[in-house]
C-alpha cells in the first residue's frame, strides 16, 4: 500500500494544480461519491471553488488568476477584516493568510519573513506592491 501512496505522491508532484483538482474530480465521478471536502487547499486559494465546479461541469479547470490579481484579492480580504475587526486584529490575520496565497510561489520567502513581521495596513500594502513587482 505504501508503494502505491509513494508513486501517487510523485505522480501528483509532476503535474500542475488544474491537472490534479481535474483528476481528483474524476476519482470523485467514478467512485461515486457524494460529498466533497475541499479543506485547506481553500487557504489562500479561493478560486478553487470555480475550479472544483468546472471540473464537475466536465469543463476545463481554469489555471489560477495572475499573481498580481491574487494579491489584490489578498488586499481586499484584509481591508474588509479591518473594518470588521480592526487594524490590530486584521494584522494579525494577515500574518497567517496572506503567506497562504504566497503558496507554491517561486523566491517568496523573502516577503514571507515580511509578513511574519506585519503590524500595520501599510506594511501590508507596501508588501503587496513589492510581491507585485518582484514575484510573478
Amino acid at each position: 500500500m505504501s508503494y502505491i501512496r509513494s508513486a501517487i505522491s510523485k505522480f501528483l508532484k509532476t503535474q500542475p494544480p488544474a491537472r490534479i483538482i481535474a483528476l481528483g474530480f474524476a476519482l470523485l465521478i467514478l467512485c461515486g461519491a457524494a460529498l466533497l471536502m475541499l479543506g485547506r487547499t481553500t487557504f489562500g486559494d479561493p478560486w478553487v471553488f470555480w475550479q472544483a465546479q468546472a471540473a464537475l461541469d466536465g469543463r476545463p479547470v481554469p489555471e489560477l488568476p495572475p499573481l498580481a490579481e491574487r494579491v489584490e484579492t489578498a488586499l481586499r480580504q484584509f481591508h474588509l477584516a479591518a473594518q470588521d475587526k480592526g487594524e490590530h486584529i486584521a494584522c494579525l490575520e494577515a500574518r497567517k493568510h496572506f503567506a497562504w496565497y504566497l503558496r507554491g510561489v517561486a523566491h517568496s520567502g523573502y516577503y514571507k519573513e515580511k509578513i511574519s513581521s506585519i503590524s500595520s495596513m501599510d506594511e501590508i500594502e507596501s508588501i503587496a506592491r513589492g510581491i507585485q513587482r518582484d514575484l510573478r
